[in-house]
């Protein structure tokens, strides 16, 4: 919501979308494609099992994990110009 929000305000002040500045949101919620927003999908299910994993993994060390955790299925949906 916050992205569209921005697309608003620049087009407010006569700020072009893409052309001076680019905007890109997270989660694809319904409005931004109505909006030509790009959209960052997210698989929150799979983000909240990684979490899980993680820190049942730290839980059992005893101590704090450092982990880069890649989740598949995230993706950038193609919204033409």
């Amino acid at each position: 919501m916050l992205a569209l929000q921005a697309l608003r305000e620049l087009q407010a002040r006569a700020i072009r979308v893409p052309d001076d500045m680019s905007v890109i949101g997270f989660d694809d919620v319904p409005d931004a494609a109505a909006a030509g927003l790009t959209t960052m999908a997210q698989p929150l299910v799979e983000k909240g099992r990684a979490a899980a994993r993680l820190l049942l993994a730290s839980i059992q060390r005893g101590q704090p994990m450092v982990a880069v955790t890649v989740i598949p299925g995230s993706r950038l949906p193609h919204r033409p110009r």
